[in-house]
């Protein structure tokens, strides 16, 4: 499997998109030049790009702005990043060409980057919520995201106790970022029916993705990516 793709945003018509696993590459799926990448920063900061000319500036730029999250609101235009274990997240306007790209890794999602580039393109565009589709990437399942007490404790403060977020057992503690993420796209009145999950761990499935938490320093990456037709 080279890449998996949503049947939500598939039938809009109007995007490319991917969630590409290690077995390939951008190039196989895109001209690499129609793509910008931010330098991820594991921040709350939106690229917000209007017309094909900011974009045409940032993708001319050797040096790519600082920002977790990149909102297009124009046709031609695309963007990804990349993940090891963090949340990537699509989301595409139903009804305009209007879309982002996300990486919501767990500092990135204590700070709800999700809930806010989703809401912040909502504005941009004057839409209701019910007019998009949001769908969470493949990264790291509660089975294998285990983080120290302090982490824990801030996921805690965030989303109180619920239990398909947080997991403590045996003196240890597990998170999924992917719920998180869910429930947090719920928050700002996306419909739950308009919001699709990739339950793959990155962890588990060594077969499909790299993992930051399995691979350590030397792990790749695997890129979510989004074109406006």
């Amino acid at each position: 499997m080279e890449y998996l793709k949503s049947d939500l945003i598939a039938k809009i018509g109007k995007y490319e998109h991917y969630f590409l696993t290690k077995k390939s590459s951008l190039n196989n799926c895109f001209d690499s030049n129609s793509i910008i990448f931010p330098k991820q920063i594991h921040s709350d900061k939106i690229l917000t790009l209007r017309n094909s000319r900011e974009w045409e500036r940032i993708k001319d730029n050797p040096k790519p702005p600082e920002a977790d999250a990149v909102i297009l609101l124009n046709e031609g235009m695309g963007a990804g990043v990349v993940t090891a274990d963090c949340v990537p997240v699509i989301i595409a306007a139903k009804n305009k060409r209007a879309g982002a790209v996300i990486h919501s890794g767990w500092r990135g999602t204590v700070i709800n980057i999700a809930g806010k580039t989703a809401k912040k393109m909502l504005e941009e565009c004057s839409i209701s919520p019910v007019d998009v589709y949001a769908v969470i990437g493949p990264s790291i399942g509660i089975c294998c995201y285990e983080v120290g007490e302090e982490v824990f404790q801030k996921f805690k403060k965030t989303f109180a106790n619920n239990e398909t977020i947080l997991n403590e057992k045996n003196g240890k503690y597990f998170i999924s970022l992917s719920s998180a993420v869910f429930y947090q796209l719920l928050d700002i009145g996306i419909p739950q029916k308009n919001i699709e999950i990739k339950n793959l761990c990155t962890f588990c499935r060594s077969d499909l993705f790299h993992s930051y938490r399995r691979e350590g320093k030397s792990s790749g990456r695997q890129a979510a990516i989004l074109l406006i037709k």
